[in-house]
């Protein structure tokens, strides 16, 4: 087998693309995942291996340890040593000490990259921009529990498309959405967790373990405690602690991964819509927004699909000629398009004026 054929069989067999119908909970679905995975690797080819760099034993050997390193942090985190599993998580992957694999799996955004932000208002009036960043600090009792999100402690959560945010909201009405466009002053390095299109070099394979264990979907959405969050939760510490304690190392903004969404289900094929961003805050705590994330970012107030449509009804007549899963077609690519246009003003959190 060689290496497409390797991805394909991932997007049949593995999360985030294939959802757990069985009644397993995180340890052993993890497991079985993992093995999984492993039977796959080693049906490819050798020669693959080497084409790239590397050899199959060397991703065997670890695949197995990632494997270890994994399932003994879950283990830790249900018998109530949660601190055990996240110093596992943290020397295994972050360390610059112990960690195994010297570089990080990061990718960069570069500057100017258009992100979007969602929320949802009951009254239909849309939110200002300091509303759509992130939750102030004297609001932390309203961080609540997610997949990469530490309870009362604020990060920035964006996606690559409004349709992606949309859907990781458990897609809301959406005339009660407002829609914000966000700009990266500089280039963002983020811990890449996202499933890799091809495989062209070792990292890309190194990152398939990790990738695939915080992927899971295993827990209703109204569920308090989902264990399928262990996993994600502690690399999402481990990068805050790796920030704080190694300033002048490889500069971690966030997170980027591919929507568990993704797969059956959603309106549109395009896997490209599909990105998650988190960004967390970094100890700054002088007034009610992180200082480091108000330098980094621009951002629109937010806007009502109501008001555009009412404003702008010729920007919804359709073009025709394409299918019905075409994203060039669809509303959430109509927000987006006049979101990214000029008229639109972007600013500064940091200097409180339009730019």
């Amino acid at each position: 087998m060689n290496f497409k054929d390797f991805i394909i069989k991932i997007k049949e067999n593995l999360p985030p693309y294939q959802k757990s119908s069985l009644d397993f909970g995180a340890y052993d679905y993890t497991r079985i995942l993992l093995d999984d995975l492993i039977a796959l690797l080693q049906a490819v080819d050798e020669q693959e291996f080497l084409n790239i760099g590397c050899s199959k034993e060397e991703i065997l050997d670890d695949y197995n340890e990632q494997k270890s390193v994994i399932l003994y942090a879950i283990k830790s985190f249900r018998n109530g040593d949660i601190i055990e599993s996240f110093n596992t998580i943290y020397h295994s992957y972050f360390s610059t000490i112990t960690r195994k694999n010297k570089n990080l799996f990061f990718k960069t955004v570069e500057r100017a990259s258009p992100m979007f932000r969602i929320r949802v208002n009951g009254s239909n009036k849309p939110y200002k921009y300091s509303e759509m960043f992130h939750i102030p600090f004297d609001n932390v009792h309203m961080v609540t529990n997610q997949r990469f999100s530490l309870s009362g402690y604020p990060c920035l959560y964006l996606g690559n498309s409004t349709y992606c945010c949309w859907e990781e909201l458990n897609r809301p009405d959406i005339e009660r959405c407002n829609f914000s466009i966000f700009g990266n002053n500089s280039p963002l390095n983020l811990y890449d967790l996202s499933s890799p299109n091809e495989i062209t070099t070792p990292m890309d394979l190194h990152r398939l373990p990790l990738v695939t264990s915080c992927s899971l979907t295993l827990t209703d959405d109204a569920a308090p405690f989902k264990e399928e969050y262990i996993i994600p939760q502690a690399i999402l510490q481990s990068l805050i602690r790796f920030k704080n304690q190694n300033p002048t190392d490889v500069h971690l903004h966030g997170i980027i991964w591919l929507s568990t969404k993704i797969g059956e289900g959603t309106y549109f094929d395009e896997k490209d819509i599909m990105y998650n961003y988190v960004i967390p805050t970094f100890n700054n705590r002088e007034g009610n927004f992180c200082a480091s994330l108000c330098d980094v970012f621009v951002l629109s107030d937010g806007m009502t699909y109501q008001e555009l449509w009412l404003k702008y009804p010729h920007l919804f007549a359709e073009t025709g000629g394409a299918g019905d899963k075409d994203y060039n077609l669809s509303v959430f690519n109509i927000i987006e398009e006049y979101l990214k246009s000029d008229k639109i003003l972007k600013h500064s959190m940091d200097e409180d004026k339009e730019i």
